[in-house]
């Protein structure tokens, strides 16, 4: 697990880089990140999780464009409000200059269980590259919108794992 700095706090909005070193240069064709949702920080009820938590960059640099990605995520718990084209294609600012959750560079991921007291579903996303290729970081851009209930992964943890072989 790798944890990365910052929050989603009253009056906060815009895209927070998680750029993941993994202290070791692999060889790898698939590369799988996955996070679940957390507590709102204004949760007093025990029921009261994340909605949304928004994603613009899933990569292993701003040059080597995936191939594709596929959505492991129990669709029971967790849907995403578009494809995921845009996670791969090295642009890390958002288009439009409001920072808004409406933005083209966000794909949100949404909690369709958010009031269900302590379920924290799990994203789970794999990248898939054509041929391996030589990977030592993970690029990832979490957009985060306090006041549209729009977080950031539970305690700011990532899962990553990578494989030659897509089992």
């Amino acid at each position: 697990d790798y944890t990365f700095e910052g929050a989603a706090a009253a009056g906060t909005q815009g895209v927070l880089p998680a750029n993941i070193a993994l202290g070791r240069t692999v060889l790898a064709k698939y590369v799988k990140v996955s996070f679940k949702f957390g507590k709102a920080p204004w949760e007093t009820d025990g029921k009261t999780n994340w909605e949304f938590i928004g994603m613009t960059e899933f990569g292993v640099s701003s040059t080597v464009p995936a191939a594709g990605y596929t959505n492991l995520s129990n669709a029971d718990q967790v849907s995403a409000n578009k494809a995921f084209t845009t996670l791969g294609d090295g642009k890390t600012a958002l288009d439009d200059a409001s920072k808004k959750f409406s933005d083209a560079q966000v794909v949100l991921f949404q909690n369709k269980v958010c009031t269900t007291p302590n379920v924290f579903p799990k994203v789970e996303l794999v990248l898939a590259y054509a041929t391996p290729k030589t990977i030592d970081t993970i690029v990832l851009g979490f957009y985060h919108e306090y006041s549209s209930m729009i977080g950031l992964p539970k305690d700011n943890k990532v899962s990553i794992s990578y494989s030659n072989d897509h089992a």
